[in-house]
């Protein structure tokens, strides 16, 4: 039910830090579904089921708002990727939960990272963007280790990020996934996407380089090995 409303815009009374909350929750909906950054005032009142002045009476900029609600989910995407690359375990494990990291948060919030990324360089927020940088940081030092081991195949540890990260939403945005069912469920179905997905990349299938790959998709023997 939407949240009680005053004429002029503002939260009945003892309403305001749930309604605050819940608009931050129906802003990061808006957020998954939206491909493009111009998300406007007037569709966040609307996928809250508020009005544009509500929403502007709790953040007067709607930047803010936006960065608000996006910024625990990076937050925590982040601490995700910091302690699967902390872990003890195999090269290959590692490459595993990444796969299944970039699989899940496709599924689960959609454009939210892209819209982050572009708002946060808009707004010059300097520590967010340092955050992110750093832990892209560690990601390419991971997958640069990886190469020179011999352990994949290509000469540049920012391609095979940008492909798995690529072919990892592509394969969370099937319309085959959309009906899963209960967490269970929907956990079993990805794990095992991410599975495939992680053999076809430590065997080479989509790894190399852009010089390589000439303008060709790099996707293509994945996507059909996927199919």
């Amino acid at each position: 039910m939407p949240m009680e409303m005053r004429s002029q815009g503002r939260p009945a009374r003892g309403d305001g830090e749930v309604g605050r909350i819940r608009l931050l929750e129906r802003t990061r909906e808006a957020l998954k579904a939206k491909p493009k950054i111009d998300l406007q005032r007037r569709e966040i009142a609307l996928a809250a089921g508020v009005t544009p002045a509500l929403v502007s009476y709790y953040y007067p900029d709607k930047w803010d708002l936006l960065a608000a609600a996006a910024k625990p989910v990076i937050e925590s995407y982040t601490a995700e990727v910091r302690a699967i690359l902390g872990d003890e375990g195999s090269p290959h494990r590692k490459v595993l939960a990444l796969t299944y990291l970039f699989i899940d948060f496709n599924f689960q919030h959609g454009y939210l990272l892209d819209f982050y990324l572009e708002n946060s360089a808009r707004m010059a927020r300097q520590d967010d963007m340092r955050h992110l940088q750093e832990v892209y940081g560690e990601m390419m030092a991971f997958f640069d280790g990886l190469l020179r081991d011999g352990l994949m195949r290509g000469d540049s540890p920012a391609f095979i990020q940008a492909s798995l990260w690529g072919l990892c939403k592509y394969v969370a945005q099937q319309p085959s996934l959309a009906g899963l069912g209960d967490a269970p469920e929907r956990d079993a179905v990805l794990r095992a996407q991410a599975a495939k997905v992680c053999d076809l990349f430590l065997n080479g299938a989509a790894t190399g380089s852009m010089a390589e790959m000439g303008g060709v998709d790099h996707r293509a023997p994945v996507l059909s090995a996927l199919a």
